[in-house]
């Protein structure tokens, strides 16, 4: 199962953001709505952290996975 925007890119065999979708892509990542949705997901992440139950074990452990903007940065300097 793919589960991460950059396997579904590779699957597709592609190695930078394809050249029909660059301006879209710019366009988002410099744009209003990225600057929007990152607060959004930063507030939800935030609200959840708060109210999380821990078992209190000391085993406890969040993945905050950002991957995909590195990913998203790679894609675009290949692009050059």
């Amino acid at each position: 199962m793919l589960n991460r925007e950059s396997d579904a890119m590779k699957s597709k065999g592609y190695v930078t953001v394809p050249s029909r979708c660059l301006s879209y892509v710019k366009g988002y990542v410099t744009g209003e709505h990225y600057v929007s949705d990152s607060e959004v997901v930063t507030s939800n992440s935030l609200a959840f952290a708060k109210i999380v139950k821990l078992a209190g074990d000391g085993k406890d452990a969040w993945v905050f996975d950002i991957a995909w903007v590195w990913t998203l940065w790679c894609w675009c300097v290949r692009r050059r």
